[in-house]
């Protein structure tokens, strides 16, 4: 099962943790996404208003990498 989960500053707090506002120049976190169409889901993420940071390279456990960011208003 995969799946994604969001959650207050207070309960990160709580949990002992330390969050902080997201700024693009200096990452709080980082989601992964694996994909066998690479191309296509940058372009798809481009066309949502992502930013390519890295362009895609070929990685040691033969998959490509690339980085973009998105700013996310919640």
């Amino acid at each position: 099962m995969r799946g994604v989960a969001f959650s207050s500053f207070a309960l990160m707090r709580q949990l002992s943790k330390q969050p902080a506002q997201a700024d693009s120049a200096h990452p709080v976190f980082e989601i992964a996404l694996e994909t066998d169409k690479v191309a296509n889901a940058v372009q798809q993420a481009l066309n949502a208003g992502a930013i390519l940071v890295k362009a895609a390279s070929e990685m040691p456990w033969d998959k490509p990498l690339l980085m973009c960011q998105m700013t996310m208003e919640f």
